[in-house]
């Protein structure tokens, strides 16, 4: 987010606070949560007469808000705070992150911020432990802290309700795996990762950005003090020296124990490694398992994708249908 635009001091003092307060987070407590999120949200979109694109992309939009309002600020769906929070986001910025700030933007912000530091000296209002009350408790949470985890949601829920639409649109099409997955122990959870970074090397992961502070020559290429650098990690993604056969979807390539440092980096570079790392997967995974136990999933539309406001996506007709397990009859 907007924190990596920090430098020197400021960026390390902010930064440890959030990587202190991921640290002390066991977010295995929150799992209970997190599952009904997903199964109330998957369950209302199977029940719809309309499984169109405009309520798949709606259904995903509210488990990923409903999912880091949870996370960042332990606000459950149904109470009163969080059903504020949720309309502030919805203000700020209802289909992305709005960069061009106006005044609609400006007054949903003031909310979000006015409600959350009333959480903050109000701990009746936390329906559970958050990310926010851990960093409090391990520092002061402050304009620029506060400022930079309201934008950390907002541009959380867009990444994530992407990525979760790369995974249907690749569970769709590859239902053997939704099998195995389906069977998997979920103490152990390998496969359903492996799908998960095999979307993310494929598709969503696709750029890092850099302002270059100093002169460098790399490869026989100089690059200016100044330049803004951008690192294609969709193409290296796809390098064959890395990944034999790039272009096929192959999660067993993350199943086995080769290292592969650098050459896989969806989620950034050395030291600036993204801190939500982990639990984005973890997040998604449990999507895609409770995707794969509990719906036999089909797919319309789709291809070819399409470039979006800040990723590539899949097309705007695409969507999904859900059938519940639980109701067709055994050995169809």
């Amino acid at each position: 987010g907007f924190m990596r635009q920090m430098e020197g001091d400021c960026h390390r003092k902010y930064r440890s606070l959030l990587a202190q307060g991921i640290n002390d987070f066991d977010v295995t407590s929150l799992t209970p949560h997190f599952e009904r999120i997903v199964s109330n949200a998957l369950d209302g979109f199977a029940a719809q007469e309309k499984s169109d694109a405009y309520h798949w992309s709606a259904t995903l939009s509210q488990i990923t808000t409903d999912f880091l309002l949870l996370l960042f600020f332990g606000a459950s769906p149904g109470g009163r705070t969080q059903e504020q929070l949720r309309l502030a986001y919805n203000k700020l910025g209802p289909n992305g992150v709005v960069w061009y700030i106006k005044d609609r933007q400006v007054r949903a912000f003031a909310a979000l911020r006015e409600e959350i530091q009333g959480m903050l000296t109000n701990t009746e209002q936390h329906s559970s432990p958050g990310l926010l009350q851990k960093i409090t408790d391990s520092g002061v949470v402050d304009e620029t802290m506060l400022g930079n985890l309201i934008y950390m949601v907002e541009l959380g829920r867009y990444d994530l309700r992407g990525l979760f639409r790369w995974i249907a649109k690749y569970a769709a099409e590859n239902t053997a795996w939704l099998a195995k997955i389906a069977a998997e122990d979920e103490r152990d959870n390998s496969l359903a990762e492996a799908f998960v970074l095999e979307v993310l090397r494929m598709d969503q992961s696709e750029r890092l950005m850099r302002n270059v502070i100093e002169d460098f020559s790399f490869e026989g290429f100089f690059i200016p003090r100044g330049a803004l650098l951008r690192i294609g990690m969709w193409e290296a993604h796809k390098d064959s020296q890395s990944f034999p056969d790039p272009f096929h979807f192959d999660p067993g390539r993350h199943l086995s124990h080769e290292r592969l440092g650098e050459r896989f980096s969806p989620f950034g570079l050395d030291h600036h490694h993204c801190p939500f790392a982990i639990l984005s997967i973890r997040l998604a995974s449990l999507f895609l398992r409770i995707l794969a136990r509990d719906y036999k999933v089909s797919m319309l539309g789709g291809d070819p994708a399409v470039r979006g406001a800040y990723h590539w996506e899949p097309s705007p007709d695409f969507t999904i249908n859900l059938q519940p397990l639980a109701a067709i009859p055994h050995g169809r």
